[in-house]
């Protein structure tokens, strides 16, 4: 948020895969004594216009270039 880009901590990691990805994530990495994180990001603007216009549906979005800065700064930190 304070490099301007919306996002929320949530201790909800989705359901089906995107479960069994993150709490085995956290039970391989606590194996290795190590961090795991896992990161839902929105689809990029693009292609919810195209959405849109195909499926008359609407989803978040952010433009590809503030996804990229914000991995990069998930990363970073």
């Amino acid at each position: 948020n304070e490099a301007g880009i919306s996002c929320q901590v949530s201790q909800y990691a989705g359901t089906y895969l995107c479960n069994f990805i993150y709490y085995n994530s956290l039970y391989y990495m606590q194996q290795k004594e190590g961090k795991a994180v896992f990161v839902h990001v929105p689809f990029t603007t693009e292609l919810v216009s195209e959405f849109a216009l195909n499926q008359k549906r609407v989803y978040p979005s952010l433009p590809m270039a503030m996804l990229q800065q914000a991995v990069e700064l998930i990363i970073k930190d």
